[in-house]
């Protein structure tokens, strides 16, 4: 069994979504024994086993569907109900999707980026700071935090994100932030957000019309201004603004 810990460990790691079927109940004559494991990909692919035969492929198609949902399940089957297996007996599987940290990307090492990237340790990120002034050395309240200390362009253009992948943009320079935004907007994320004022919100988004086949509406779904509206003014507080519409559209998507 410790190799399904370890495919589960590895998955983590490299981002993506499983769900872990362990076997938690065996009554009467089944080929399910409790402890039993297996791993789940959302496209239906498995390693390990909770027993074979119909059940085992039962219990894939409910793993997939957690993992769509996004919630643990246990599920209880009854061998001569459900698959009319002449040895009846019971087993409960528990069903557990695990979601790999969402990545938070953050460009722009300035003075609201570092305390976003501070105030975000703990809350469930995996946190990347872009920024080529950036030194690991200067930062050691962020010992926490990956650096990445490339043009902010650069490394948008070499990243391919993920459907995981939160990204804030605050650059020191606003061409620098529209040129990230037309980047970023063509790859896959979970969230896009640039801090801005009203008036530069509105002028990022008429260039992204005017010189971009984007289409409206997801140019419109972008977060800017960013962060959720409050009398916010230290970079400390900005920083809880966007933190907080960060994990409010995380557990949203997870809750659909």
């Amino acid at each position: 069994m410790n190799g399904i810990f370890l495919q589960t460990a590895e998955a983590v790691k490299l981002g993506k979504h499983v769900a872990l079927c362990t076997v938690v109940h065996a009554s009467g004559s089944t080929p399910a024994k409790p402890g039993f494991k297996m791993l789940v990909t959302p496209e239906g692919g498995s390693s390990g086993t909770v027993g074979g035969g119909a059940l085992e492929q039962r219990v894939i198609r409910e793993a997939v569907e957690a993992l769509q949902r996004g919630s643990a399940r246990l599920v209880k089957f009854d061998l001569d109900t459900d698959f009319r297996m002449a040895c009846g007996g019971e087993v409960h599987v528990f069903i557990d999707p695990i979601e790999p940290p969402a990545k938070l990307f953050i460009f722009g090492a300035g003075h609201v980026g570092k305390a976003l990237a501070r105030l975000a340790r703990g809350m469930g990120f995996h946190i990347f700071l872009i920024d080529p002034r950036a030194e690991k050395k200067e930062l050691p309240e962020l010992e926490h935090v990956t650096l990445i200390p490339e043009g902010y362009t650069v490394a948008a253009q070499k990243n391919a994100f993920g459907e995981n992948s939160f990204i804030v943009i605050m650059t020191p320079d606003h061409s620098s932030d529209e040129e990230l935004l037309m980047i970023c907007i063509r790859k896959p994320y979970a969230y896009l957000g640039m801090i801005a004022s009203s008036e530069k919100a509105a002028r990022a988004r008429q260039k992204l019309n005017d010189e971009s086949d984007i289409p409206e509406t997801q140019i419109n779904e972008i977060h800017m201004p960013i962060g959720i509206p409050f009398a916010a003014h230290t970079p400390d507080e900005i920083a809880v603004s966007i933190l907080a519409q960060l994990i409010d559209v995380r557990n949203t998507k997870k809750g659909r």
